[in-house]
């Protein structure tokens, strides 16, 4: 008797089961994402970050979380969406070539 006949068939990809497999990164996502629109996008639009943004002691302005915080959030932000797209794009085979086709004669 073949082994892998007797194995039961593996689910269907679908981005239900990518999100329920990868809940962490997904967890990471929400909330990296909330934190960079919630804090790093509204310092930016306050401040900005431009050589002409200086304050009255000629260095630039910072929110309440510190001189980091929009280059931080910004970048943790883009790291994990990059993550994130990488393991979804590797969930799905959407790059791999095809596999190819056997020569029956």
């Amino acid at each position: 008797m073949d082994p892998a006949a007797s194995m039961p068939a593996p689910p269907a990809k679908s981005i239900v089961h990518f999100v329920t497999d990868n809940s962490g990164w997904t967890f990471n996502l929400i909330t990296t994402h909330l934190l960079w629109w919630i804090v790093g996008f509204p310092i930016a639009l306050d401040y900005g970050y431009s050589s002409d943004a200086y304050d009255g002691k000629g260095a630039l302005p910072s929110g309440p979380e510190g001189s980091g915080v929009y280059i931080v959030t910004l970048f943790v932000c883009t790291l994990c969406t990059a993550v994130y797209l990488a393991r979804l794009i590797s969930y799905f085979d959407l790059f791999s070539p095809p596999a190819p086709k056997e020569h029956t004669e």
